[in-house]
């Protein structure tokens, strides 16, 4: 919501309620249901606002599961959402509830799980298709993020 038509919702609500208060004369009836018409178009404008900001939260998360590997920055994300760099870290963090390479690291542990748990390749392999550039680092986030290191859960899924 811009801070500008955050400021108008305030003021429409304390005309509404003013409007409410007073005499029930033609005048004040008339107010208040333009005030009223105000609010609604506001409201769908406020809507529009956010669906277009998911629109490209949505396009870069897709960008992102589509190419794990890509070495990501929040400069290029924001761009691709069509965001500042502030911005687009205050939107995707209140959508995802993480920041943005953050997103990028859980997203690419999660489908390593998957690798380690559905195919053969090593835990080099793994870690090099998502974009690490060192396994010992890709070890060290999948047991931050997992609770286990990646070698201990390919030990699991032979047994």
């Amino acid at each position: 919501v811009q801070v500008g038509n955050h400021t108008l919702l305030r003021t429409l609500c304390r005309e509404l309620t003013f409007l409410s208060m007073v005499s029930a004369s033609p005048l004040s009836h008339f107010r208040s249901e333009m005030a009223f018409w105000q609010l609604l178009a506001l409201m769908k404008d406020t809507q529009s606002v956010t669906t277009l900001a998911r629109e490209g939260l949505r396009r870069v998360i897709e960008a992102i599961e589509e190419d794990p590997r890509r070495s990501w920055t929040v400069k290029e994300m924001a761009q691709m959402a069509g965001y500042s760099k502030p911005h687009f870290n205050r939107l995707f963090k209140a959508e995802t509830g993480s920041s943005p390479l953050n997103y990028v690291t859980q997203y690419r542990i999660h489908h390593a799980y998957r690798l380690i748990m559905e195919s053969n390749l090593t835990i080099t392999e793994i870690s090099e298709s998502l974009g690490f550039c060192d396994v010992y680092f890709f070890s060290r986030q999948f047991k931050k993020i997992t609770g286990s290191p990646p070698g201990k859960l390919r030990s699991k899924r032979q047994q």
